[in-house]
């Protein structure tokens, strides 16, 4: 049951105003360099100082990288007609994966990489990497590796074994639409030690309909493959937006909310949604008569296309004041998915999961059940004992046609 604190702050939530935050944000492709999230930094502060609450924006450099247009072409097949249709003298649309390097032309014959083949996690594989290159041998060397499942330690471990180039098949979904994300293992910006966690290949993805008709012929025979791609890598100053409503009471405590503003493409969801929620969210907060402490809203840049370079740096430049101050930290991300019906999956460190269960209990019903460990979705403050309250907040039933890859979301 909503207390009558919680009912005075839904109550103060203007749901018009939300809608017409999302219009605008989802309109604007929020590339973390571009024009577009520039645009929408500007539509925050604005909306936010009209409000009266306390606000700026701050940017620090960090490495940034930008996966862009990649191509998969079938060289030769023991087993496959150039004339059925898939590989009649064409190239097979793909995207190059932000930090991957570009390459002019890779050539390889194609291996299906397995599970039992492949570390299981990030200390699987530092326990047992031993670098290798093509030249050296190894079980992948010279080969160009198919594969539907994916992470940086899969990748890495690909490239130690003599891999030329990794081609992600995407597991789940039938879309035409072709996903990147990045696929290094650093958080933040690196150190030098970490700056070698990024593949010093080619990695790019297809579609599941072209990536299952590729893993099919690999499997069939002999299947030569070329890539080619773009990406670049800059360092430029990664921009966050600030709102800080003071406590009430003079309490010097306060809770951290986080929402990522950039965004790959339009992100309607990904993030649009949550940026807005965030914005309405500090508005009402604003106007609440008492605050027994008080809450700091940040909308991230650099999710996307670094690796969550935005808030780790935000948690290296207010340390001190996050380890002494700041009470816990609440994650939005692509709330209002459409179809969404479970929000049993409770994100939360130990100490706050009763409080995120009751939560989940008294507005949807349903009872919460611990999702496991996550380590990513902007969770950049563990390490300095801030807990982490939600990550995610819905998923959609299994049988969603707006499902995609391995996940519910």
């Amino acid at each position: 049951m909503l207390t009558v604190r919680e009912r005075e702050l839904l109550s103060l939530l203007e749901f018009k105003s939300l809608l017409s935050h999302f219009d605008v944000l989802a309109s604007l492709n929020r590339r973390s360099d571009g024009d577009g999230e520039g645009a929408a930094r500007q539509y925050l502060l604005e909306h936010l100082t009209e409000a009266g609450v306390s606000c700026g924006v701050s940017a620090d450099e960090g490495i940034l990288g930008f996966g862009r247009a990649a191509t998969v072409r079938v060289r030769s097949a023991s087993t496959v007609s150039v004339s059925d249709g898939f590989f009649e003298a064409r190239d097979i649309p793909a995207k190059a994966w932000n930090f991957s390097p570009g390459t002019t032309e890779v050539v390889g014959v194609a291996s299906v990489l397995s599970k039992d083949r492949a570390p299981s996690g990030v200390l699987d594989y530092l326990s047992s990497v031993r670098p290798v290159r093509p030249s050296q041998g190894g079980d992948l060397a010279g080969r160009v590796v198919l594969s539907r499942f994916f992470s940086p330690p899969v990748i890495l471990d690909a490239t130690s074994r003599g891999a030329v180039g990794f081609v992600i098949c995407w597991p789940r979904g039938d879309e035409e639409e072709i996903h990147h994300s990045g696929t290094v293992m650093w958080w933040g910006t690196p150190s030098p030690e970490e700056a070698s966690w990024a593949p010093d290949i080619p990695v790019v993805a297809v579609n599941k309909r072209d990536g299952d008709r590729l893993i099919g012929a690999a499997e069939r025979g002999k299947l030569a493959l070329a890539l080619s791609s773009e990406s670049e890598e800059e360092v430029v100053p990664v921009h966050r937006v600030e709102a800080a409503i003071p406590s009430t009471t003079g309490d010097p405590r306060f809770v951290l909310v986080g929402a990522h503003l950039d965004s790959k493409c339009l992100g309607a969801t990904d993030n649009a949604t949550g940026s807005a929620l965030a914005l309405s969210l500090a508005v009402a907060l604003s106007r609440m008569e008492h605050r027994r402490w008080g809450v700091r809203v940040c909308w991230w840049s650099g999710h996307e296309f670094g690796r969550y370079t935005g808030s780790s740096l935000y948690a290296r430049d207010r340390f001190d004041e996050l380890e002494h101050n700041c009470v816990a930290y609440a994650n939005i991300d692509m709330p209002g998915m459409k179809g969404a019906t479970d929000w049993s999956a409770i994100t939360a460190g130990p100490d706050l999961f009763g409080l995120a269960a009751r939560t989940v209990l008294d507005v949807t019903g349903q009872r919460g059940v611990p999702a496991g460990r996550v380590r990513a979705w902007d969770q950049s403050f563990q390490n300095l004992g801030v807990s982490s309250l939600f990550v995610w907040s819905s998923q959609l039933p299994s049988n969603s046609s707006c499902r995609t890859g391995g996940g519910a979301m």
